[in-house]
């Protein structure tokens, strides 16, 4: 690997006799992993299930109870199961942040730089549909990518915003249980990931982002409730991004304190008090190495805002406008392909307030802020479109159901071809009965179609087909 010569200078700097061991390491292979999502099915599950993909002896990721590695060679995103959800791509060391906040069912929680979903689908599945997640991507174009990841992931109680932090810290002042900040920076840590990082690598990019790091922490103290609790992270090496960072934040919000990461139980190493004047308390947060660690590299650390309040925190900002199911016009339509799809036990799946946006019905979280005057993609489970004469359900829909939620699914076996053809937007022959059938392999819902004269019309919508 050609690393940048001032890279080399500075982590010999850092490392002393262990830097060899660091630069030889990065000409190895990164690891890869994948990530069970626990909304819908357990961990050991998924494993029996990718079998033909993890071997029976699948090492654990130390830092993440639902993370697997993945041999090198395997190539998790072409199987179904992927399609329908069942679990995230993510390099092994990018879990560690969720884990260590520690989101709890029914907390508010925001992933403050979550594009493009690795974190946030994580919290979402930690609060188990109770709560509330506000998933932020400053950038639009990825926040679309996040939601997208969202959806797949069966997220109902969901908040999707592509805002600056300070224009949401003057909405949410006080308002979030657990914030992750998994902040932009320099990305050394990516290396061995990813060369085009290396080939982007200047010695002045640590100053660069530090700038944006330092914004990004100051509004997401104010942003936290009191007893609540902040992850900042970053996949970089450069102290002046990780422990020089949080010594500064530190000394300047005095309300704060730096929980201790227990890096013995989660297999990673204390974080480095000597990169930043040896300043003691920074030994509670954690780095992961890749010399040291099956991970590539990564910093954590985990803060607690004073549980006394200032007396500027705001219980919640404005509730957004609801309407009661009988108040929507077009409901009705939403009413009649309810009757016609779902069993009786999902009848409370869609209890609640409602919202209609032209012709799009979503469903949104109870509680949910308003959210007017912000570039909001989604407030909760998108449901479908009420058309003319006739609702046409969603992809969100499809991926938030279970097979036993719907009437008649046309539910096929991993090996069957219709599988196959239907992630490529393919229609088929089918047996089923006329009308929407929820289209699932083994179980797990990939999507729509839509039965006539004993053939299936390919709902899948445009973008989640497969290569």
């Amino acid at each position: 690997m050609n690393l940048p010569p001032l890279f080399l200078d500075k982590m010999r700097a850092l490392l002393g006799e262990q830097s060899q061991a660091f630069i030889s390491c990065l000409d190895s292979g990164p690891y890869a992993g994948l990530r069970a999502n626990t909304l819908k099915i357990p961990p050991e599950a998924l494993k029996h299930l990718l079998k033909y993909l993890l071997t029976a002896d699948a090492r654990r990721v130390p830092w993440c109870d639902e993370g697997f590695y993945c041999p090198a060679d395997v190539k998790p995103s072409k199987s179904p199961y992927f399609h329908a959800g069942l679990y995230y791509i993510q390099e092994p060391s990018a879990m560690c942040p969720a884990a260590v906040l520690g989101a709890l069912p029914g907390q508010r929680v925001l992933d403050l730089c979550a594009a493009p979903g690795g974190k946030s689908t994580a919290l979402g599945a930690a609060l188990k549909g109770e709560g509330l997640l506000v998933a932020n991507d400053v950038s639009a174009s990825r926040a679309r990518a996040l939601l997208k990841n969202i959806e797949a992931f069966g997220i109902r109680n969901a908040v999707v915003v592509s805002e600056t932090p300070e224009r949401l810290a003057a909405r949410f002042n006080g308002y979030f249980d657990g914030i992750l900040a998994d902040a932009p920076c320099s990305g050394e840590g990516m290396f061995r990931k990813d060369p085009d990082v290396i080939r982007a690598w200047r010695g002045d990019r640590s100053a660069f982002y530090a700038n944006i790091q330092r914004d990004i922490l100051f509004h997401a103290a104010a942003m936290l409730a009191p007893g609540g609790r902040l992850v900042y992270s970053t996949c970089t090496f450069s102290p002046d991004e990780n422990e020089i960072m949080i010594q500064e934040f530190l000394d300047n919000h005095p309300d704060f304190s730096i929980l201790p990461i227990d890096a013995g139980k989660l297999g990673v190493s204390a974080a480095q008090p000597d990169f930043a004047g040896g300043d003691r308390r920074l030994s509670n947060a954690a780095r992961i190495w890749p010399h040291l660690h099956n991970g590539e590299g990564h910093f954590i650390a985990l803060l607690k805002k004073d549980c006394k309040k200032t007396g500027h925190e705001t219980d919640s900002p404005r509730r957004a406008p609801g309407v009661s199911k009988k108040a929507v016009p077009g409901l009705d339509y939403f009413s009649e392909f309810c009757h016609n799809t779902f069993n009786g036990s999902a009848a409370g799946i869609f209890d609640g307030f409602y919202e209609l946006r032209g012709q799009s019905l979503t469903l949104p979280p109870p509680g949910a802020p308003d959210l007017s005057g912000l570039r909001a993609l989604r407030s909760g489970l998108y449901l479908g479109d009420a058309r003319a004469g006739r609702f046409e359900p969603s992809q969100a829909l499809a991926m938030s159901l279970k097979a036993a939620d719907v009437k008649n699914p046309a539910d096929f076996d991993i090996d069957d071809k219709e599988v196959s053809m239907y992630l490529r937007g393919e229609s088929f022959a089918c047996g089923h009965p006329n009308g929407w059938r929820l289209v699932c392999v083994g179980g797990f819902p990939l999507g729509w179609g839509k039965v006539s004269n004993g053939r299936l019309k390919n709902k899948l919508r445009r973008g989640w087909t497969a290569p």
